[in-house]
């Protein structure tokens, strides 16, 4: 049986929290206040872990 390297299972386990919490994310942006630019931090976040999640996924696949 071939066993995948400790890089390969870090990347898919830090991938698939980052993309349960960009999900979390995105469905209670609604829920945020609006005043004290909150919304605003949740939505960098959002897009920031977006583009991070599309970089490692180029990643492993290259």
């Amino acid at each position: 049986m071939t066993r995948y390297s400790k890089v390969s299972i870090t990347l898919h386990w830090l991938m698939a929290l980052m993309i349960i919490g960009n999900l979390a994310g995105g469905f209670l942006h609604d829920f945020v206040p609006r005043e004290g630019g909150q919304r605003a931090l949740v939505m960098d976040f959002h897009k920031s872990f977006g583009l991070t999640i599309i970089a490692l996924t180029l990643f492993r696949l290259g």
